[in-house]
């Protein structure tokens, strides 16, 4: 359990008050683990695996906005990943929160919007650190104890917040529709890659859901089924099948599953193929009672387990 912190833009307000954060929450509440990347979410791309490795110890996600990083593809893509991840108890319940920097809810634009906003004052940091307390460590805080020490501690970091000098937190020029989908695709791949690298990736740590559910998340809808096909979804399947399978505490479909070899045969369909020294694997997937959740997992992507001449459809 932890909490996940979000910036974008090297040299930028967003970088040092996720890094001024980091310090302060652990402080706080000790025990919160925060944690952040050490490198600029510009340059997602190289880093891909590392946020899902992350997402499995992470309970809170506070991401940090301002005007000039708000519509930023690897943000926003961010964000959509965690608000996905991170579901409360209560239907509609996420506990991922944009913490606005130098300005307030109506002039964040975009589907950061969906999300449950605070601003970065005192009022909004104390709600930060109680959903943080509630949700983030094995035994939270009485209210009272809460209350004091965050009293004892906000001071810090206000003094900290207010001698932030950055060089450039100019808003950026607008952009060509053309090149943030470029920057999106190349997003994309990056997470396909990584999904390709299991000896540093865990295919467990691949949130379950619809494929496109990682694409449909601050402008990341333009993405169609036909892009995505392009940057070979059937990985995606897989993960997200075998995720499936650990979250039902079937280690035995889980390890079945690990043992094919996903491909990708025709157009929206996703083989996983067995070899004949895994036909019991293959047969263990055949024959699972849950065969519906994996193929929900697998959805809209139709699956089909092969073993030599043996052939089913999930």
């Amino acid at each position: 359990m932890g909490v996940f912190i979000s910036w974008s833009g090297r040299d930028t307000k967003s970088y040092a008050v996720a890094d001024a954060l980091r310090e302060w929450l652990e402080q706080v509440i000790q025990g919160s683990k925060p944690w952040m990347s050490a490198q600029d979410i510009d340059a997602g791309q190289r880093w891909g695996t590392e946020l899902f490795s992350q997402l499995d110890n992470q309970s809170i996600g506070i991401i940090c906005v301002t005007k000039a990083n708000q519509a930023e593809p690897w943000l926003n893509f961010e964000a959509g990943v965690l608000a996905k991840q991170l579901k409360g108890d209560n239907l509609n319940e996420s506990r991922v929160c944009p913490l606005l920097i130098d300005l307030d809810a109506n002039d964040v634009t975009g589907p950061l919007k969906l999300l449950q906003m605070m601003p970065l004052n005192e009022e909004g940091m104390f709600r930060v650190s109680k959903m943080v307390n509630d949700h983030a460590i094995p035994a939270a805080l009485s209210p009272d104890v809460l209350k004091r020490t965050f009293d004892k501690w906000w001071p810090e970091l206000k003094e900290e917040l207010d001698q932030i000098v950055v060089l450039d937190d100019r808003e950026k020029e607008t952009r060509e529709p053309e090149d943030i989908l470029e920057e999106i695709l190349g997003i994309v791949r990056s997470v396909d890659k990584a999904v390709n690298q299991p000896q540093t990736l865990p295919l467990s740590s691949i949130p379950v859901g619809n494929p496109t559910d990682f694409f449909s998340f601050g402008g990341l809808k333009v993405i169609t089924l036909e892009e995505l096909s392009k940057v070979n979804p059937e990985m995606l399947v897989k993960a997200r099948m075998i995720s499936a399978a650990k979250k039902l505490d079937d280690p035995v479909l889980s390890e079945a599953l690990e043992n094919g070899r996903a491909t990708h045969s025709e157009k929206y369909i996703t083989t996983i193929d067995f070899s004949p020294f895994h036909r019991a694997s293959f047969q263990a997937v055949k024959d699972s009672p849950h065969r519906e959740s994996l193929k929900k997992a697998g959805s809209p992507f139709s699956v089909r387990l092969v073993c030599e001449d043996s052939v089913f459809e999930l």
